[in-house]
């Protein structure tokens, strides 16, 4: 399902496999959020403080979704 899309290469694809038990253990573990992998986290926190930082440092590494038709 995955096989042919292209991501970024700070956000390489995870095995469905490893997603699964990522949300298995977030559920037991009574979470409402499950970020996967965990190194996202990071990123996502730094984008809630420093938003314009994260978009400089994207537009220099070049960093950017691909259109999928």
């Amino acid at each position: 399902m995955i096989e042919s899309i292209r991501v970024p290469w700070i956000s390489p694809k995870i095995p469905p496999v490893k997603v699964a038990r990522a949300i298995v253990k977030g559920i037991k573990r009574n979470k409402a959020i499950v970020v996967v992998p965990t190194t996202n986290f990071l990123l996502g926190s730094l984008n809630n403080i420093f938003p314009r930082l994260l978009d400089w440092l994207y537009l220099k590494l070049k960093i950017e979704g691909v259109k999928v038709k």
